[in-house]
């Protein structure tokens, strides 16, 4: 975990979560932090941490994991480090969206059958991200749902304003006029492929900024296989891949 991440989660947790004046004496955060990046990495059960690690219980990370969660802390991180990122980067020439799937095994809520893999349960991940493949914004939904309907939330969900003009580039999946009047009501140029149609080289090469994202959360191994029965724990994992993303890029 690079520096700078670290001490924005921790300045987050402890602007979130503050100590109590009376009960026990909390565990150390960074400490914390350090042992959920591992199990991120890795992709090991939380029982398995307790018995490849020493020091804290592999009880109270995830107890404290699951507060953390709950409050929104790495979500907060990854905004405070994508607002101190726009004001020392250059404006991105174009923004992207896709989605992606993720198998699903213990999933209780926001799942659907997916429609790529015979059905089997799965959850979709919509995201926006700039020309340096940095997210803007990033939503899950049951993997039934088709793109163009996960395109309001996604757009809703932006974690900093779009510049003026920027296009968005998008494949097939969401070629319908209701996409293309969102995108131009949220500020967007709407380069959205359209079926039947052959696509440009140009266009294809600048939309694969966003499949190279996805590569980069699955290089998290936690992030393959959505084990989590709660889609806001899942998302707390995706978040943290995110700020070690932007962290290297700053």
């Amino acid at each position: 975990m690079l520096p700078l991440v670290e001490t924005i989660i921790l300045a987050t947790v402890a602007r979130l979560l503050p100590l109590n004046a009376t009960g026990r004496p909390r565990t150390e955060t960074k400490e914390l932090l350090n042992k959920m990046v591992l199990v991120l990495e890795s992709g090991m059960s939380w029982r398995h941490l307790g018995q490849c690690t020493q020091g804290v219980d592999f009880r109270t990370v995830h107890r404290h994991f699951i507060s953390w969660s709950r409050m929104g802390v790495f979500r907060t991180a990854y905004q405070s480090l994508i607002r101190l990122h726009s004001r020392k980067s250059r404006r991105s020439e174009y923004h992207c969206m896709d989605s992606s799937y993720v198998k699903s095994i213990y999933g209780r809520d926001c799942v659907g059958r997916n429609p790529t893999d015979r059905g089997r349960r799965a959850t979709k991940l919509s995201a926006i991200v700039d020309s340096s493949g940095i997210p803007i914004s990033l939503v899950a939904f049951p993997a039934n749902t088709s793109d163009y309907k996960t395109v309001d939330a996604t757009l809703l969900q932006r974690l900093c304003p779009t510049p003026r003009p920027c296009p968005l580039y998008a494949d097939k999946g969401y070629d319908s006029k209701k996409v293309r009047h969102d995108l131009s009501h949220a500020g967007y140029i709407a380069r959205v492929s359209q079926r039947r149609v052959s696509v440009h080289r140009v266009v294809n090469q600048r939309r694969g900024v966003v499949e190279r994202f996805f590569s980069w959360l699955d290089k998290n191994r936690r992030l393959i296989v959505r084990y989590d029965a709660y889609i806001a724990s899942y998302m707390s994992w995706t978040w943290l891949a995110c700020c070690k993303i932007l962290g290297k890029r700053m």
